[in-house]
């Protein structure tokens, strides 16, 4: 076997491949936002509704936006707005995890015959859908060509590794799952997509170079991995917020460690379930068979650890609130947004949602205000005109700007005579 590797083309394809994988789910999440908006809404407003439905949505949404980490980070900004408790996210977490099987699902399918018909159509429903939707549609199709465009790129660029004798080497090291869950969660966590880490996996397997229990082992690590931006979105943010981060670390972690110790089971077990290649041989057969088993054990092993721990969804929380402590959630001033976060731009109708529920709250305010002058305009005397201007700066003032207009009304007198007129 050669033990030489001409390095630069081939990491130039599977920078390039990732990039258009990453791009492509990226089009394809967007596009699909755009069109489910209202399904999603729906669906998060079930959360709150059992256990069961709260899981159920958490893997719709999930499912439509491509990514569990996601998902998670919008629990963060719904917890750290006061919209829910951390009991209410747990089942949507665990359901998260369940949604983001299908992505692996997806592209674990073998499409580069298609691929080229699917950007062709994409790209004409683009550029000449005469309605919205049509574009829309277009864009998905084009997001989903480019994603599988992309993982045949990387299967390119891994292709000399199957005559490198130190890679075949390392993918057998790599039967310590250790080894390959660290990969996996390091990886994850610096490409910030699981779903980047499964198609590298299922491109290395389709060239038959990955042993399904080294594959596992990744697919262990990437949702360990995954975890990381949740967390670092909570950063700043209430206890309760940083808490959602840890459920999700939580819940990998035991769902890993549960499963570490079975990997060949699990293996063998997935082997039995998913479509044989009986008639090929050796790195044929791995490759035409692990790309698919992965994807399935990444399933099994999501649904499974899903279906234990649903049922300890009290205890999951309860720990989480004791590795971070809640020492009282500081409240916001006033002039503080209390529904508005970033993370709520990841998906614009539920961004909207917040703004409303802002208005909302500001409205209330203004209410207020003007009850009160009407009160001070007959009975108030100068204390109480002192209340309600120094109540209606602390109400309005946002975005703290000049007050030189209440610095004018120093002069009590004036100020009561204009309101009397």
């Amino acid at each position: 076997m050669s033990h030489e590797l001409d390095l630069i083309p081939m990491l130039a394809l599977i920078a390039g491949g990732l990039a258009l994988f990453l791009f492509g789910l990226e089009l394809m999440t967007a596009s699909l936002k755009a069109v489910a908006g209202p399904g999603l809404q729906a669906a998060l407003g079930k959360l709150t509704a059992g256990r069961f439905r709260g899981l159920l949505a958490g893997a719709f949404v999930t499912a439509l936006l491509n990514s569990s980490t996601i998902t998670t980070v919008l629990m963060v900004g719904f917890v750290s707005a006061g919209l829910m408790t951390l009991s209410q996210t747990v089942p949507l977490i665990m359901g998260a995890n369940v949604g983001s099987t299908i992505t692996a699902q997806i592209i674990a399918f073998n499409l580069s015959a298609v691929t080229p018909v699917i950007l062709a159509v994409g790209f004409l429903l683009r550029a000449l859908g005469w309605r919205e939707s049509l574009r829309h549609l277009g864009s998905m199709v084009l997001g989903f060509g480019l994603l599988f465009l992309g993982i045949q790129f990387m299967g390119d660029g891994t292709r000399p590794l199957r005559t490198f004798q130190p890679f075949i080497d390392i993918m057998q090291d790599m039967r310590n799952p250790l080894v390959g869950i660290l990969l996996g969660a390091i990886f994850t966590a610096v490409v910030q997509s699981s779903a980047a880490t499964m198609a590298i996996a299922i491109a290395i397997a389709s060239q038959g170079l990955m042993p399904l229990e080294s594959g596992i082992a990744l697919v262990f690590g990437a949702n360990v991995g995954t975890c990381l931006t949740a967390l670092l979105a909570s950063i700043g943010k209430s206890a309760e917020a940083l808490q959602v981060g840890v459920v999700h670390l939580l819940f990998n972690v035991f769902g890993v460690v549960a499963w570490v110790f079975f990997i060949p089971q699990l293996a063998e077990l997935v082997g039995h379930i998913s479509p044989s290649a009986a008639d090929l041989q050796g790195t044929a057969r791995l490759a035409a068979e692990t790309p698919r088993q992965l994807a399935n054990a990444h399933t099994l092993f999501s649904v499974a650890t899903t279906f234990v721990l649903i049922w300890f969804t009290g205890p999951v929380a309860r720990l989480a609130q004791a590795i971070v402590p809640d020492r009282g959630r500081k409240a916001k001033e006033d002039h503080e947004p209390l529904y508005l976060d970033e993370s709520a731009l990841a998906v614009p109708s539920l961004g909207l949602q917040r703004v409303h529920l802002e208005l909302n709250r500001l409205g209330a305010f203004t209410l207020e205000m003007v009850q009160r002058v009407r009160t001070v305009v007959v009975e108030g005397g100068k204390q109480d005109l002192d209340a309600l201007v120094s109540g209606t700066i602390k109400s309005i003032n946002w975005n703290r700007p000049s007050l030189s207009t209440w610095e004018n009304c120093r002069n009590w007198s004036i100020l009561k005579t204009r309101v009397v007129k």
